[in-house]
């Protein structure tokens, strides 16, 4: 079964790990005159999304509580985000100390509904977090629109979505700022990581201050307090070295990713019954984090989803799963349902959690993967029909 992480060339992170061992210099943090390959990577990775500037932290989770804590939100504020996701864009939420508001989705891109986050808006709402899921966007020309006339803050977590531009534009363009991941099992992977990109200097002066423990830079090798009161959010020299490597060879990957995707949707849009993740004509660059493909309640009815993603694991060849619960469903969360202008059904987010099954982009890499899942669907569907399924009967 492929593997994720991997690499093209082992010799291109080697050679750039070896020059971090060789230095007196392991992170940005260091306080010293020199190279760092931290700097080198944010300059690429804001190049990469068309952005002023770009911040390398720890984590995708840390990238979105530094840009709310920049944005001085907390207790007694409102965040709005969608019911639908991983939860880490609610947790940074609620460690600032504000409210999490969760917002139906919308049923075909998986992502924030618009209209339903304009009517969850109130006086406490400081901001709506926009959050790119599976293989699409979140409507980001609405949303903007909507911020506007609220005058509130628009931000995106693009944990996923690393490559993918919305009317030309890379994440970031319409918000605020834009929150990426580098988990390892992420696009572009460093084992963990994660950054923030924006076009507003002064947000990234606070954010940079946030990062290394409210210190900012003076003059070369030289740091003084910001005034702001930090923590250490810094990534290593390390992760910094392993990202420019998987920055550098994400191309290759994403193209074969993206050719052997399109000829797979194509081929399971040829089952009646199942559709994939409608991806809006404003994607003008894809992405593909998770193929998301949904069932009919039709299908559904006569076997389970759990059933399906069992018969296509048997076959040891691929793996897919459910996606992740609907957020207010994560005990973690449940002190906020409290709160009453909540929308206690998010029936859209429910429907496809209960209706959506994932196939992770590694899987993407492999050529045969355009004809071995449609053949799996197809000849579960197949023995559903007539009445012979069995979890173990079909190869």
């Amino acid at each position: 079964m492929v593997k994720w992480p991997q690499t093209k060339n082992n010799k291109l992170y080697l050679d750039k790990i070896s020059t971090v061992l060789s230095s007196d210099i392991w992170t940005i943090r260091a306080q010293k005159p020199g190279d760092y390959l931290t700097e080198l990577f944010e300059k690429k990775w804001a190049d990469f999304c068309g952005r002023k500037y770009a911040l390398l932290v720890s984590s995708g989770s840390a990238a979105l509580e530094i840009s709310l804590r920049v944005l001085h939100i907390g207790q007694g504020d409102e965040v709005i985000i969608p019911a639908l996701g991983w939860y880490a864009t609610a947790a940074a939420v609620t460690r600032v100390g504000a409210t999490p508001i969760f917002c139906d989705i919308d049923p075909y891109t998986t992502c924030i509904d618009s209209k339903e986050a304009d009517a969850l808006v109130s006086s406490k709402t400081k901001a709506i977090i926009a959050v790119h899921l599976h293989c699409s966007f979140a409507p980001l020309i609405a949303l903007k629109e909507l911020c506007q006339n609220h005058n509130i803050i628009l931000l995106e977590d693009a944990s996923q979505a690393h490559g993918g531009a919305y009317l030309g534009n890379a994440p970031g363009h319409y918000a605020l700022a834009a929150a990426f991941s580098f988990n390892q099992e992420k696009l572009i992977p460093s084992g963990e990581g994660g950054a923030i990109v924006t076009d507003d200097e002064s947000f990234y002066r606070k954010a940079y201050a946030l990062r290394t423990d409210g210190y900012i830079p003076y003059q070369y090798g030289e740091w003084i307090p910001s005034g702001f009161l930090g923590a250490n959010f810094a990534a290593s020299e390390f992760q910094a070295a392993i990202l420019l490597g998987s920055l550098e060879e994400f191309s290759y990957f994403n193209a074969i990713r993206l050719k052997n995707a399109e000829k797979l949707s194509a081929n399971l849009s040829a089952i009646e019954g199942i559709h994939t993740i409608l991806q809006p004509y404003e994607i003008t660059h894809h992405f593909y984090y998770e193929l998301g493909i949904i069932f009919s309640e039709r299908i559904l009815s006569k076997i389970g989803l759990n059933t399906i993603i069992e018969i296509i694991n048997n076959n040891h060849i691929i793996s897919v799963s459910r996606t992740d619960i609907p957020v207010p469903d994560n005990p973690l969360f449940s002190p906020y349902f409290k709160h009453r202008r909540h929308n206690f059904l998010f029936k859209n987010a429910q429907q496809i959690y209960d209706h959506l099954l994932v196939l992770h982009h590694k899987f993407l890499l492999q050529e045969e993967i355009q004809y071995i899942l449609p053949s799996l669907i197809k000849s579960i569907l197949s023995s559903v029909s007539k009445n012979t399924i069995n979890s173990n009967s079909i190869s």
